[in-house]
């Protein structure tokens, strides 16, 4: 069993430039807006922090359970098919957050992409303990 997880943090790396990138975006806004703290009622202000708050929300748990299920001895091929799917449920949240502040395909994608990649590492995690 590998005590660390080389390629979990293969994609933690790539989702901190990620949410250095939404993070740069959110500055630049407020710039743009001159508002230094919320979003000033500020319709495009309150948008870029959404998207990085939704990022924020849910890339943690999403990569500590990447992290368990790696160290739980998950094939390589998996973990990569898993990060590869953070990544791509995270920009299609993102693209829709950023082209629509309702409702957008991109933006339903993402979100139950998540969910389902949440639950896909929950069952492994729950059905690791009874293995």
């Amino acid at each position: 069993m590998q005590l660390i997880p080389f390629i979990s943090s293969l994609y933690a790396g790539i989702l901190a430039l990620f949410l250095v990138g939404l993070s740069f975006y959110v500055i630049k806004g407020r710039f743009k807006n001159k508002i230094g703290l919320g979003d000033g009622g500020n319709p495009d202000m309150l948008k870029r922090i959404r998207m990085q708050g939704n990022f924020i929300e849910y890339v943690p748990m999403l990569l500590v359970m990447m992290v368990v299920m790696e160290l739980n001895g998950m094939h390589a091929w998996m973990l990569h098919l898993y990060g590869i799917g953070i990544i791509l449920t995270r920009m299609a949240t993102t693209y829709g957050l950023y082209t629509s502040a309702g409702t957008s395909l991109p933006r339903f994608i993402g979100g139950a992409g998540t969910f389902v990649l949440l639950t896909i590492a929950a069952i492994a995690c729950i059905t690791r303990y009874f293995i």
